[in-house]
């Protein structure tokens, strides 16, 4: 494996790892068993992906030559990212504090919400490794 492709794997799954080390800790802090809402970590992923966008611009910053290019996209993932971030925590609004622990519930906060997160990841580091952003 190049040295691209393992730089792409590792900016991929390291947040992730961290994540799943969210989802531990959230149950540790609670000290009791696990929950489905130690799971919940949506908006979490799109705090991650906020947070690369604006590091991005610390990136184009250091260049000799900013493109331009890159400056636009970034600007348009960051705007992206504050929207999604207003969108999942609607979404955590509406669901997380139900009584009931329906299905719809497990599948948009747990499935949805963390995949929309996941997506917007994966997304930003395919265009960050391809050298797009």
């Amino acid at each position: 494996m190049n040295i691209e492709g393992l730089a792409y794997w590792a900016a991929f799954f390291i947040p992730l790892i961290l994540l799943v080390m969210t989802g531990f800790i959230r149950k540790l802090v609670d000290g009791k068993d696990f929950r489905r809402e130690h799971w919940y970590l949506g908006i979490d992923l799109t705090v991650y992906f906020l947070a690369s966008t604006l590091v991005n611009f610390l990136d184009i910053a250091k260049a000799s030559h900013p493109n331009e290019q890159s400056m636009v996209w970034t600007a348009v993932l960051v705007a992206g990212a504050v929207v999604m971030l207003f969108f999942q925590a609607g979404i955590h609004q509406t669901w997380q504090p139900r009584e009931q622990k329906s299905k719809m519930q497990l599948f948009m906060l747990c499935f949805f919400a963390n995949s929309l997160g996941i997506f917007m990841l994966y997304g930003f580091v395919k265009l960050k490794t391809r050298g797009l952003i």
